[in-house]
């Protein structure tokens, strides 16, 4: 009996995988909703990103070579079994279908954003290799999705929103991530969370607070170093002349939301899910462009700004109304809390989960 043989594949459980496309608001995800004893796969090299939570997450990583030409070091939570994988990414479920033995394993798939035009074509193929459920975060990912030719369940699941509910209400923790980010007593920190990519909307972000900046209103941006833009966009930020009021943060999400005063998303797609959710429930002030993603969370005027997308006059302006008004501040705040604590409840978000992973182990029905 060789190694492989030997290692007894996992039985009635949860394993999440992951790999080097999941970006940082994804894998925040993934950690928040394993429970004790779900094991955490890394694919391949961790993704890219200077604030990666997997660094000090318990979780196994696998090489790619490792699963090509070492099959006995494969890990027995990758051998099959009475399990479901919970896949983070379109390419880590594409991973999971090419090295595991038994090919019709199934998979729940997190998709959070629309698939590329590649993304879909891989869709298809792994919901034709077997059981395939597509949990998107939004209505309007998930109206984006092949579903003519999915031959896979698909729900509507957001992300939990309280990545850490003591984070903000800690005042020497606020106080410590402040002082480490340059941010004074009297300036008002502006964070633009999630991914820094082209098309994110982070420049704009940099072109608003130029503007307060201009008008001598004490304020600070926080770009969080996440996506191979970052260092990019905060050295436009130096060009522009006011380097010394942008901060590259290698901080977590949590940290990230503890440390700010409002939030913004300027991202033409729709804002992340995750990092959106995340600000939500913790009660900073939004501004965000008015996107149809964004419509299906945020309500002008109630629980943030919405502003169009591109314009950072637009932008500009209704950050000064954060900043120059505490009371609509507040009440934006407190309006955008009290609409995501339900709906991003991390117990009510597993239980949908599990629901949907128990339809993909269940028998098929007998034939009449």
């Amino acid at each position: 009996m060789d190694a492989a043989e030997s290692r007894p594949a996992a039985s009635n459980g949860v394993v999440h995988v992951m790999d080097r496309a999941c970006p940082p608001e994804v894998i925040e995800e993934a950690l928040l909703l394993a429970r004790p004893g779900e094991k955490l796969i890394c694919i391949g090299p961790l993704p890219e990103s200077r604030v990666s939570p997997l660094e000090s997450a318990p979780v196994t990583k696998v090489s790619l070579t490792e699963l090509e030409f070492h099959p006995e070091k494969v890990p027995a939570e990758l051998r099959g079994g009475r399990v479901v994988y919970q896949c983070w990414s379109v390419q880590a479920g594409g991973h999971v279908r090419a090295f595991l033995s038994d090919e019709s394993a199934p998979i729940a798939l997190r998709l959070a954003r629309p698939p590329s035009e590649s993304e879909a074509g891989q869709l298809l193929e792994l919901a034709g290799d077997g059981k395939l459920a597509v949990a998107c975060p939004t209505e309007f990912v998930a109206a984006r999705l092949p579903t003519g030719d999915l031959a896979a369940e698909v729900r509507v699941i957001p992300p939990p929103g309280e990545v850490d509910a003591a984070a903000r209400s800690d005042a020497s923790r606020r106080s410590r991530l402040r002082r480490q980010l340059g941010i004074a007593p009297a300036q008002v920190a502006i964070a633009a969370p999630g991914p820094v990519h082209r098309g994110s909307g982070h420049r704009y972000v940099v072109w608003a607070t130029a503007i307060l900046v201009v008008g001598e209103l004490p304020v600070r941006l926080i770009v969080p170093h996440t996506g191979r833009e970052a260092r990019n966009v905060v050295e436009f930020a130096r060009q522009a002349g006011f380097g010394e009021r942008t901060q590259l943060a290698e901080l977590r999400l949590p940290d990230v939301l503890a440390a700010a005063d409002v939030a913004v998303f300027l991202d033409a797609a729709g804002p992340p899910p995750m990092p959106l959710a995340a600000a939500m429930c913790a009660g900073l002030p939004i501004v965000a462009a008015r996107t149809p993603a964004a419509g299906e969370w945020l309500i002008d005027g109630r629980n943030a700004l919405l502003v169009a997308p591109q314009e950072p006059r637009a932008t500009a302006r209704a950050l000064m109304q954060v900043v120059e008004d505490k009371a609509l501040a507040a009440k934006l705040g407190s309006a955008a809390r009290s609409s995501a604590v339900a709906k991003f409840d991390l117990e009510s978000i597993r239980r949908r989960w599990q629901q949907l992973r128990a339809g993909l182990q269940s028998p098929p029905a007998a034939e009449a």
